[in-house]
């Protein structure tokens, strides 16, 4: 047998553990590190708790793929044992499982000398033998985890297993549907014949994993003495091979992960895998020679990997990432909480069908305000809904808690796993945690923003309020809610692109990083300017949430019956578990995959309800009209929504999140592509079910009680429970999408704060926790947000024209803070003359008249109009009064007068706002 390679390359001189082993004998005795100690860890209660927790969730993820991965293996069971696709196959399944066990339990795994696999035949060549020690249950899991380098060069693995280990249902049809080859330790003359087969196995192209020390240690401690005594038969099988070849392997901390008398791993600990370089033998050297010399080599593999001597070249790297705590938790809740909610609604919920009384119009971009009343009521046998009543219950009580559940548990695990492979979809980037958490800044292409766009624009409101505008404002209404949501991402292209050029240059003048918009709005104005669009932002995102929260929950109580807090808190739950983890990055790559499976259900609805309508031309004619009312509503929706979206930091986080310009403006194509064709769909479905209803003689679309924001939902009424399942799966997936990006939002207007004291994250995840509270409470409590939501689109369009009229170099920070003074009292005078009271002016900002009256038209421009007329003539006038002076700089500073020289200067004291507005003073 040739000597094996020198541990190190500074180390040359043979290691054995008789000589130079002593010295270095107490090194493994100590534990430095996580991997090189076996003793039983001393665990609190918190950890134990958390150690039970991610055994059982290794559990339910096994659960859950198991079809999947039987299906995989089953198909390629019958494939002669020399196919790749056989060989790859059983390969990925063992690298998942393997994987899959890793990151659950929260052991943290990494290889050394990766360089001695590329030195591995391939998968046409002969196989060879894996030896490997073996003190752990966690063992077989580890190596399976490492064989992930070797399917890249497709090279397949196989396992040597106890026989016993067959015995259990589902672990022995997986080792038999694989490959693993049963050894009986307790049948001499059967394991010589079984090892014979593993030969074969070998011989076919497999690398065979066998520990040369039979049964685990149960040692509490680990080194070369304390390695078992060798069995002869894995030599046996090296001189039978034909490449006569075996790779060494050597665990360290895998006893410590999972110790002996422990019913699950140690969460935390570290394992290592150290490979030695693949060494062939000498066949003429009889099994007792070889078994001798090989255990040596075991022993130097070991002195050298606790000593911390690493191979020539060699680069140990981390393989997986274990699941952090709050995903845990979330995943935890979602497996536990749909059989407590099922007990309670069997307590707490009558058998029967529910009638939802509705009441309140919804505005215009806004969930409507539904307000259930549930009482029961007879049966409807003919499915349809009778004046102010609609028969809801479609679907059994059991069926919503399973929709509900295995959607939210879905995309928890997408979640996950895009979690874990996000390498491979994000660019790479130098920046910490924080700034990556709060801002993803330049990782995204242009798919995933657009998706992203797309995804988080599109909440549940739209399957209530684009068919409503359809039933009464006709063609007009459709096009004009279609284009209000588009025009801000038009606009968003200009601005985005300058607001993100200037803020670079501020930075690089020795200002803050940007985060979200407001970032740019206290650089260019100072504080006070910022406070304002701070307060309106987060105003308006979290009655976003809320409204999202409430709208999902009566979707699904409407179908099947289950109470809206519950389900509020569900969705709640589990997009905090995994938003709390990795913030905006997280929520962008969960975006592409709700976004994905809501274009494919949009599409699915809008041709199962839009085929199965009956309506005469005249009634269509009736509905399809471009009337006075709808063109004033165009107006209105335009700029409600142009204020509304403009402070709306999801929009602005995705600004800074797109790798370039390039990636920003094709995102933003795609986005808006698919946002405007959703909402003419969904518009043209309301004036379908408004033309079916008007020839019914008892219609069902009413305006006292006011039901038509329920359009979309009266044409399910004729479809089977498999669509109105699709329907709530819709509902669920617009909400996720919208929630998870709300809840990164929320602390985009706080990050610059927050990095540039150095405050931890765990603060900001404190934060965005306490701000989802009221916003769960009150979705729970199914209070009505109708009116704050029209008093958000209104107090927005009082900022957000002097706020960006900052990119124009004349406007100062005083002409800004007189323009949003001019717009709040444009609301007040004009509610004030329109009412004849004084407390009408205060009254105007909730547009009595809504979102679809000509008054609401008017106040919205006076309003837009007004304050960018005051802000720009303000400036002028300042200008002209101080010209070698700026009245107010970018941080709330007043300069004397100087000269102009000076005040062109790029300094620190006055650059930045010139900088930011892109002109001088």
């Amino acid at each position: 047998m040739p000597p094996p390679p020198p541990p190190s390359a500074s180390t040359t001189q043979k290691v054995s553990s008789s000589d130079e082993g002593s010295s270095e004998e107490e090194e493994y005795h100590k534990p430095a590190d996580g991997r090189t100690t076996n003793k039983m860890l001393h665990l609190t209660l918190y950890q134990k708790v958390d150690q039970i927790v991610r055994s059982l969730l290794f559990v339910a993820l096994f659960a859950a793929s198991a079809p999947f991965i039987f299906t995989l293996l089953a198909l390629v069971y019958f494939f002669p044992e020399d196919s790749h696709l056989k060989k790859r196959t059983r390969t990925y399944c063992c690298v998942g499982v393997g994987r899959m066990a890793m990151a659950a339990t929260g052991v943290q795994l990494s290889v050394q000398n990766r360089e001695a696999l590329s030195k591995l035949p391939s998968m046409d060549d002969n196989g060879v033998l894996m030896l490997f020690t073996h003190g752990s249950n966690l063992d077989g899991f580890a190596v399976s985890a490492c064989f992930d380098i070797f399917s890249k060069k497709q090279l397949p693995m196989g396992v040597v297993a106890k026989k016993s280990l067959f015995k259990i249902p589902i672990i022995g049809t997986l080792f038999r549907l694989t490959g693993v080859v049963a050894i009986d330790r307790a049948k001499h003359n059967q394991a010589i014949s079984q090892l014979d087969s593993a030969v074969a196995h070998i011989d076919s192209g497999y690398v065979v994993g066998i520990s040369p020390e039979g049964t685990r240690r149960r040692t509490p401690s680990w080194g070369p003495d304390q390695l078992k005594p060798f069995k002869k038969g894995p030599f046996h099988m090296v001189k039978q091979i034909k490449s006569k070849t075996f790779l060494p392997a050597t665990l360290f901390g895998a006893n410590a992960a999972w110790p002996p008398g422990s019913l699950f791993p140690i969460p935390g600990a570290k394992v290592t895998v150290r490979f030695g370089d693949p060494i062939t033998v000498d066949a003429s050297k009889d099994v007792a020679e070889i078994q001798s010399e090989t255990r040596e080599i075991f022993k130097r593999e070991i002195v050298a990997g606790m000593a911390g001597k690493p191979y020539s070249q060699d680069t140990a790297f981390s393989l997986g990432t274990p699941v952090p705590r709050s995903l845990l938790w979330g995943s935890t809740l979602l497996l536990f909480v749909p059989l407590v909610a099922f007990v309670m609604s069997k307590l707490l919920i009558q058998h029967s069908r529910f009638t939802l009384h509705f009441r309140t119009r919804t505005g215009a971009r806004t969930i409507p305000s539904v307000l259930a009343e549930i009482k029961p009521s007879p049966p409807d046998q003919d499915n349809t809904c009778v004046g102010s009543e609609f028969t809801n219950m479609r679907l059994s009580n059991l069926s919503g808690y399973l929709i509900l559940y295995i959607t939210l548990g879905v995309f928890a695990a997408v979640a996950y796993l895009l979690l874990v492979f996000r390498g491979r979809v994000m660019a790479q980037s130098n920046a910490d945690a924080a700034q990556d958490f709060y801002a993803a800044r330049k990782r995204f292409s242009w798919a995933w923003i657009g998706a992203s766009y797309f995804a988080s624009g599109m909440g549940t409101w739209v399957i209530y309020a684009a068919p409503e505008v359809g039933t009464f404002l006709g063609w007009w209404g459709v096009l004009g809610y279609a284009l209000a949501c588009v025009v801000p991402m038009a606009i968003i292209w200009v601005l985005g692109v300058k607001i993100r050029r200037k803020m670079n240059s501020y930075m690089a003048a020795g200002g803050s990083e940007g985060y979200a918009a407001t970032d740019w709005i206290l650089a260019r104005f100072g504080r006070l300017v910022q406070a304002y669009a701070v307060l309106v932002s987060i105003f308006l995102m979290w009655i976003s949430t809320t409204a999202e929260y409430t709208a999902v929950g009566q979707v699904i109580r409407m179908f099947s019956g289950i109470p809206v807090w519950l389900s509020t808190l569900s969705v709640a739950v589990i997009t905090l578990s995994y938003t709390l983890v990795a913030g905006l990055p997280v929520s962008i790559l969960t975006d592409m995959a709700q976004g994905v499976a809501a274009v494919g259900l949009i599409v699915f609805a809008v041709v199962a309800t839009s085929t199965n309508v009956t309506i005469t031309a005249a009634d269509w004619n009736a509905v399809a009209n471009w009337s006075t009312l709808g063109f004033q509503s165009l107006i209105a929706l335009v700029l409600a929504i142009l204020g509304f979206q403009l402070l709306d930091m999801v929009i602005w986080q995705r600004v800074w999140a797109a790798k370039n310009d390039f990636n920003l403006r094709m995102g933003l194509l795609l986005g808006g592509t698919l946002i405007f064709l959703t909402m003419i769909a969904f518009g043209v479905l309301g004036m379908l079910a408004e033309a079916q209803d008007r020839a019914r003689p008892v219609p069902h679309l009413t305006l006292d009680p006011y039901t038509k924001s329920l359009a979309f939902f009266d044409l399910l009424g004729v479809l089977p429970n498999a669509a109105v399942g699709a329907v709530v799966v819709l509902a669920i997936c617009l909400t996720t999408s919208s929630v998870d990006s709300l809840q990164s939002a929320f602390l985009s207007v706080f990050a610059a704060e927050f990095v540039k004291r150095g405050w931890s994250l765990n603060w900001g995840r404190l934060l965005l926790v306490l701000m989802n509270v009221p916003a769960i409470v009150v979705a729970m409590r199914e209070i009505s947000v109708i009116n704050l939501f029209l008093v958000a689109d209104l107090v927005a369009a009082t900022i957000c024209m002097p706020a960006y009229c900052g990119l124009y170099s004349t406007v100062t920070t005083f002409g800004a803070v007189c323009g949003i003074i001019a717009a709040n009292l444009a609301i007040l005078i004009y509610g004030w003359a329109s009412s004849g009271t004084f407390v009408g002016g205060f009254i105007m900002y909730t547009l009595p008249g809504g979102l679809y009256s000509s008054t609401a038209m008017i106040v919205f421009l006076v309003v837009m109009a007004g304050s960018v007329v005051v802000t720009l003539a303000v400036s002028i006038v300042q200008r002209k009064l101080f010209p070698r002076t700026e009245g107010f700089l970018a941080q709330g500073r007043y300069l004397p007068d100087q000269p102009q020289a000076e005040v062109k200067s790029p300094s620190k004291e006055i650059g930045h706002a010139d900088q930011l507005s892109g002109g001088s003073y």
